[in-house]
């Protein structure tokens, strides 16, 4: 979902007319001419939704329409965002989320809070009634259309951090093991990948569907090492480009390794740039 991107600095911010003030380019795209009247150009704010294990196909609104509202709040530090906005270039092609390596405008978090565990999201979640109405209002927009029912028994996409961990003094030789036959075990990334042109974008499901045939498609065993029965590769980095879970973008563990530190902690990076996060133990998965 993306902001507009030319501004007309006579209506002011739009106090009393929230809409009029701004509009979107003539053609739609980022760097398009603006209309007539919209003399002022502003940073595009674009809200990006990122379905875990999403499948594709079309979807709306759950009131059927493709009427949006967003507001944006600034957090940063006063001139730090106008800093990095007028010294960021892009370094990809402009549209969503467009690529730019301006870490030099950050300063990295040395000491991060642990992850927030389900039980502390419960505390903030209304326990509402959810059989006011037997389905969504979703227009002309087809499949299933009844309520999910709501429960608490799905793992969160993060570690949970509510206990310390043990003290190796306190493992038993069966925890010793168990934890010993976790480290051992050989994953697949869960991260979408760029198989090659033809192909395009996919992931270690679809390799499974035709493991003999696909697995042989370059950089595809260093990625779904289990999947492809490939031990030799399940302590090595994924060759290939992947997508970012948190936004969509196109990245590769050379990437990773310039802020290891730091970059690691992204879901399911640990899976996927194996060795140059081996050290790291803050990984986050789905």
């Amino acid at each position: 979902m993306a902001m507009p991107t030319c501004w007309d600095e006579a209506k002011g911010i739009g106090t009393n007319d929230p809409f009029g003030h701004v509009a979107y380019t003539i053609d739609g795209t980022v760097g398009g001419p603006c209309p007539a009247g919209y003399n002022t150009r502003v940073p595009q704010v674009q809200l990006v939704v990122r379905i875990v294990n999403y499948k594709g196909g079309t979807y709306e609104l759950s009131d059927g329409s493709d009427v949006f509202h967003v507001d944006f709040m600034n957090g940063w530090q006063e001139g730090k965002l106008d800093e990095i906005i007028s010294g960021c270039k892009p370094t990809g092609e402009p549209g969503y989320s467009p690529p730019c390596d301006c870490d030099q405008f950050l300063t990295t978090n040395e000491a991060p809070a642990s992850a927030v565990c389900d039980s502390d999201v419960k505390e903030y979640v209304l326990n509402e009634e959810t059989n006011i109405v037997a389905s969504l209002p979703r227009g002309t927009c087809q499949g299933t259309n009844t309520l999910i029912p709501k429960i608490w028994a799905v793992d969160p996409p993060f570690l949970c951090s509510d206990e310390p961990p043990a003290d190796d003094d306190d493992l038993s030789e069966d925890d010793e093991s168990a934890v010993d036959d976790d480290d051992d075990l050989c994953k697949d990334s869960d991260l979408e990948f760029k198989v090659n042109r033809r192909h395009g974008i996919k992931n270690c499901e679809w390799v499974a569907d035709q493991p003999g045939r696909r697995c042989e498609f370059s950089g595809v065993k260093q990625h779904c090492p289990e999947t492809c029965e490939a031990e030799e590769y399940c302590d090595v980095d994924s060759t290939k480009r992947f997508v970012l879970e948190e936004d969509g973008t196109s990245r590769n563990c050379a990437w990773t390794a310039k802020r290891a530190n730091r970059r690691c902690n992204k879901i399911d990076m640990c899976n996927t740039c194996r060795d140059t996060c081996a050290d790291f133990d803050r990984c986050s998965y789905y």
